[in-house]
């Protein structure tokens, strides 16, 4: 493998790590506004003995 073909590989598992780092955390973000709307209905009352799915 050449230098330059290193260096592309390199940029690559860069690119790669970057972009898994990236959508974890917007993964993190959706699911935490997704229990802190849960947590609101929640709180509301809207869900509780009603069997609703929030």
């Amino acid at each position: 493998m050449s230098h330059s073909q290193q260096d592309e590989q390199q940029k690559l598992e860069e690119y790669l790590e970057a972009k898994a780092k990236e959508e974890q955390e917007n993964q993190q973000q959706q699911e935490g506004e997704s229990l802190s709307e849960y947590e609101a209905c929640v709180l509301r009352g809207e869900c509780s003995g009603k069997g609703v799915d929030c």
